[in-house]
């Protein structure tokens, strides 16, 4: 074929017009192309940022709750300490000789040797029954 006839064969009106139909058909497509990288790396981008977000609403939330958590404990941390200091209180007095001499009379009806008990009205029945500690 000679260079006159390829000439024609490619400038002919028919084919040209179908070689630019075909031309800008594969030129938005190559457009197109192009473009997929950027949208995939926007949306990957957007992925991530969007889990980012999520992970910090959780660990957010995570924390609130685990300060919330401490102070509760603190309180009853608090509670426990005021009790404990209660009861070795109570306990420092139940070991106490007063306490003892004290809950031996009036629970135990009990008295020191050599002392008398006066005791009037109902209460002398009862008292007859208590003997002295001493005896």
């Amino acid at each position: 074929m000679s260079q006159r006839a390829r000439h024609e064969m490619t400038h002919h009106p028919a084919h040209s017009a179908r070689s630019q139909a075909e031309s800008g058909w594969l030129d938005t497509l190559r457009m197109r192309l192009r473009r997929v990288p950027r949208v995939l790396a926007l949306a990957v981008v957007l992925i991530v940022v969007l889990a980012a977000a999520f992970l910090l609403h959780t660990m957010s939330s995570e924390r609130e709750h685990l300060v919330e958590r401490g102070r509760v404990l603190s309180a009853q941390l608090e509670r426990a300490r005021s009790q404990a200091a209660d009861i070795e209180r109570q306990l420092d007095e139940l070991d106490s000789d007063a306490f003892v001499e004290k809950y031996a009379r009036g629970q135990l009806g009990m008295i020191r040797p050599n002392e008398i008990l006066f005791v009037d009205g109902e209460e002398a029945a009862e008292a007859s029954e208590v003997q002295p500690s001493g005896e």
